[in-house]
């Protein structure tokens, strides 16, 4: 009966050891399946990052490129009107020579 319960308690202590080493097997599988999901989350997350980086340079470029075509045409706008005061004041310049050349 003693030698009964021995072969039992061996019979389990050797089922518990292949139990174990399933365990780790399982544990070690799971590890390694969560940092490979890890490098793919961190793939993912650092190539939606390049994009989101990509795409906002493209549209400060663009945004810059906007304000800088707005600002050539403000400027060009205040030269046209520095042209036209010009004009206006070398033609009452001439007004005034010829106006005093005559009343000489």
């Amino acid at each position: 009966m003693i030698e009964n319960i021995i072969e039992k308690i061996k019979n389990t202590e050797i089922k518990a050891s292949g139990l174990i080493q399933e365990a780790k097997k399982q544990h070690t599988k799971i590890i390694e399946g969560a940092y490979e999901e890890s490098d793919k989350i961190i793939g993912s997350a650092e190539t939606e990052a390049l994009n989101i980086i990509s795409e906002a340079e493209k549209k400060a470029k663009k945004d810059a490129e906007i304000k800088i075509e707005n600002l050539i045409k403000e400027k060009e706008a205040q030269i046209e009107n520095i042209n036209h005061i010009l004009k206006s004041k070398k033609q009452q310049a001439l007004e005034l020579i010829i106006n005093q050349l005559l009343n000489k």
